[in-house]
């Protein structure tokens, strides 16, 4: 009778670990069905929020465009789909033949803002700014995102004096480390891009101005299938509903995104008034 039992006890184990081993596979097998994208950290709130009203199932990731690079070269990452605003990600991958120039195609736009952790100091006033009343500012690095290459035309306009501050001007590696230096109260204000701030609350702390377009170059967002796909017809359904359906443009445009419409301008009433444009 002992014999029986522990013979129904090890034929259970076994049952148990191969329901394991099948339940894994099947869990696996479904998540390789869906469509894989691969965004960076800015497009979180917006994909979510879009998720429900896009026509395909798919998983996201988000992290950097240098990882996700790293992830698919070094065969880490599985993306069908890559959105990023930053141009050398899909160049760097036609070189590789991982895509073609074909399917690198702009859908929205990032709206530059110049944020702080006061809410006293851009509440419909910007008069700190060519006043010379900012106290510390953090850009992005220029030669490194496309947030930090705006910016710097921002500040190397005469209209936006940054002479006063000297020592007191840092540039971070990306916009995240500037949001984390604005948000601690390293420094008084910094640069990014209004969807890192953006939420379906709306409720955002501090204050921050919105840069008129026209002072920068656009900080366009792109989409970018991978050649490699199995999902290609899933994956050109996705990026069309980014580009063409009006209620995705509404809501990434509530998310702090903006038209690609080339006539569509800043706020009007918060220009500096020292601008010398080029």
């Amino acid at each position: 009778m002992l014999n029986i039992l522990i013979n129904y006890f090890m034929l259970f184990k076994k049952f148990i670990a191969l329901a394991a081993i099948v339940s894994v596979s099947f869990c696996t097998q479904a998540a390789e069905q869906k469509l894989q994208v691969c965004a960076t950290t800015q497009m979180y709130s917006a994909l979510e929020a879009l998720t429900p009203k896009i026509p395909v199932e798919f998983d996201a990731h988000y992290t950097t465009a240098s990882n996700i690079y790293t992830g698919i070269i070094n065969n880490k990452l599985k993306c069908d789909v890559i959105i990023s605003p930053d141009e050398r990600l899909p160049i760097s991958l036609i070189r590789l033949n991982k895509t073609s120039p074909a399917s690198f195609i702009p859908f929205t736009r990032a709206k530059l803002i110049l944020w702080s952790a006061n809410p006293r100091l851009f509440n419909g006033n910007i008069s700190a700014i060519y006043t010379k009343k900012l106290k510390s500012l953090a850009i992005p690095d220029p030669r490194l995102t496309p947030v930090g290459f705006a910016a710097k035309q921002i500040v190397a306009n005469k209209g936006f004096p940054t002479d006063y501050l000297k020592d007191k001007i840092f540039y971070p590696e990306h916009e995240y480390q500037v949001h984390s230096m604005v948000a601690n109260q390293n420094v008084e204000a910094g640069f990014i891009t209004l969807p890192l701030i953006s939420s379906k609350t709306k409720m955002v702390n501090g204050s921050y101005w919105i840069v008129p377009r026209e002072y920068y170059p656009d900080i366009f967002y792109y989409t970018l299938i991978i050649d490699e796909s199995t999902k290609r017809n899933d994956a050109l359904a996705f990026t069309r509903f980014l580009r063409e359906n009006d209620e995705a443009q509404t809501l990434l445009e509530a998310f702090g995104f903006g038209s690609l419409n080339p006539t569509e301008t800043g706020q009007i009433d918060l220009r500096l008034p020292g601008w010398q444009s080029k």
